[in-house]
């Protein structure tokens, strides 16, 4: 099978980025309102049981769509017997988890006044395993999955808009949630099984379980990344009150908006690119790899910059000055988020080369530093603390997936990420005499030093031009014959 050209993967990413970015934009907007009616507390608690609900849905999903991806995008007329193992498998799944929350829940074991909240959430386990977006992502065809996903942030904010009006209404909100997720996966699964059917002929324990063996390594470093995606959020939750809650969250959740969507998307648009290119010619696997990791580290550390330099206005315009606790959260968080986008593409790049295992350590040594460094700091720093620790984890992991990476030399990764990050040091540093300055003006600042910087030390040069010119060129990948 021939890999897609390089302006087939610019469509796709475009327009996947545009339906999340839509899709979250709603999701947000409705966000700030709940910020705004629940209040400090309630507005924590709300999130916490919508964290307790991404962490069974990673569980039930246990890596099984990246393995049908991965195995789809080299043999699509297997697609039948795929969309029927998936189904079956987080189903099961799903199952199992909620019947876990459910004795958790009557444990009491949850936080004080999120147990009813996160069994409404979390009843999604069981749509979600109809959730067959996966299909178009492995043919990179991302039109439906687009306009799904911006029918889910939609509908949620409409709802939030018309129904949820006064303190109390966290349960209302919550149910609007589980429906707006829940309606696009029916309409998309619809479509799939009409196109593509379901082979219940293709189900056998035997397969299962073997599709169980192959998803485990994916599987269990998905739900330790989940887990240190948001091990902050919970230990906020379960050391602090639920007004210090409300103001991490508020923070957190935008930089999740970037981590579980931007990078997400990425990784999921990169992933089939990857795992023909890798069969297909590994010196091109490398080149691509490189070629995007660079990519990524001129481009992300702006990001941070531009946050950092107006995080509490970012803050207090989305939730109101009630919240403006929560900038300097955030512009911590932030810089969490560099570091995990430039190291996602590493990620991807060994799911794709079949390094399930070895991204299986990766994940075991960041959920060690999460759990370490995460109650640590927050006991001693509060919600400063636990941004503190996602910041200094996710730089530990990034240096170790580069001193640890097995298709390239890690000086060549080192040399294609210490200058901007240098330079994002630098533009950060300079501004320091200027406490007082408008955002705006310290964002057009930290971007001339930061642009100077790089063009200085020749952290940008005119190859790198050439290579953001050519990156998703029609040949910018070729099969080798």
């Amino acid at each position: 099978m021939s890999i897609a050209t390089g302006k087939n993967l610019t469509r796709n990413f475009t327009v996947m980025f545009m339906g999340n970015v839509l899709g979250q934009l709603f999701f947000f907007f409705a966000l700030a309102r709940l910020a705004r009616v629940l209040g400090l507390a309630e507005f924590g608690a709300w999130n916490f049981a919508q964290v307790c609900m991404l962490y069974l849905f990673r569980a039930s999903e246990f890596g099984l769509e990246t393995v049908a991806i991965r195995e789809t995008s080299k043999e699509p007329a297997s697609t039948g017997m795929w969309i029927a193992t998936v189904i079956s498998l987080r189903f099961v799944l799903g199952t199992i988890c909620f019947g876990v929350l459910v004795i958790v829940a009557a444990a009491d074991l949850l936080p004080i006044g999120t147990s009813t909240l996160t069994l409404i959430s979390s009843l999604t386990v069981f749509s979600m395993a109809f959730m067959l977006e996966w299909i178009f992502e492995a043919q990179q065809k991302a039109g439906l999955i687009s306009v799904a996903r911006t029918l889910k942030g939609v509908l949620f904010f409409l709802g939030v808009i018309m129904l949820v009006s006064a303190s109390g209404d966290a349960e209302v909100a919550m149910y609007l949630y589980v429906g707006s997720l829940t309606i696009p996966v029916v309409i998309v699964a619809a479509i799939v099984f009409k196109l593509f059917g379901f082979e219940w002929s293709s189900l056998s324990m035997s397969r299962l379980m073997a599709t169980l063996k192959k998803a485990g390594p994916i599987g269990i470093a998905s739900m330790l990344s989940q887990y240190s995606m948001f091990a902050s959020t919970m230990v906020v939750a379960y050391l602090l009150t639920n007004t210090e809650l409300g103001y991490f969250t508020a923070a957190h959740r935008i930089v999740i908006f970037l981590w579980a969507y931007v990078i997400l998307n990425l990784n999921r648009t990169l992933l089939p690119q990857l795992s023909t290119s890798f069969h297909q010619s590994h010196s091109e696997y490398r080149r691509f790899v490189l070629k995007t990791f660079r990519l990524a580290a001129l481009v992300v550390v702006p990001i941070g910059l531009a946050g950092t330099l107006s995080s509490k206005e970012i803050i207090t315009f989305l939730y109101s000055d009630r919240y403006e606790a929560s900038g300097i959260v955030f512009g911590i968080l932030l810089w969490g988020f560099v570091f995990a986008t430039i190291r996602s593409i590493l990620e991807i790049a060994l799911v794709a080369s079949d390094g399930q295992r070895q991204y299986l350590r990766g994940m075991v040594f960041l959920s060690i530093l999460y759990t370490v460094l995460a109650p640590t700091l927050t006991l001693q720093f509060g919600i400063v603390g636990a941004a503190c620790a996602v910041l200094v984890s996710e730089f530990s992991y990034f240096t170790f997936l580069i001193l640890s990476c097995p298709f390239t030399k890690p000086e060549f990764l080192l040399k294609s990420s210490w200058k901007p990050l240098l330079a994002g040091i630098v533009a950060l540093v300079s501004l320091i005499p200027f406490p007082e300055l408008h955002f705006v003006f310290r964002v057009l600042i930290s971007m001339v030093v930061f642009v100077g910087f790089v063009t200085g030390f020749k952290g940008v040069t005119v190859n790198d031009f050439e290579l953001l010119r050519s990156t998703f060129r029609r040949d910018s990948i070729r099969p080798t014959i």
